[in-house]
């Protein structure tokens, strides 16, 4: 375990693509929601590797900013409250919204 502090996720918003497409550009191959994250499931991250079962596309896309809530950062250029940022996953065909925030 490191020195760092822990950090929060919370799952805010899970998308269908029906959600965010009227005509989907491209045909996926599973339909429905994101099969990883429910809504207000929350994962605490203690180290810098990804959580067993946490999606690894997410993962990618969040780590440079979970790392940086992590080791005492803000994006205080965004947002007012201090330790916290909002992340997406990068799948566009049905997004999944997140809350980061140092514990």
């Amino acid at each position: 375990m490191s020195d760092s502090p822990r950090v929060k996720i919370t799952v805010l918003k899970v998308t269908k693509p029906e959600e965010v497409w009227d005509k989907m550009p491209l045909t996926i191959k599973s339909s429905g929601p994101c099969p990883y994250f429910k809504v207000g499931q929350e994962i605490i991250i203690d180290d810098d590797l990804r959580p067993d079962g946490f999606c690894h596309w997410a993962w990618k896309v969040m780590w440079p900013v979970i790392m940086t809530i992590r080791r005492g950062g803000d994006f205080s250029d965004i947002y007012e409250e201090s330790g916290k940022a909002l992340a997406c996953c990068i799948d566009a065909a049905r997004p999944v919204s997140f809350l980061i925030e140092r514990i």
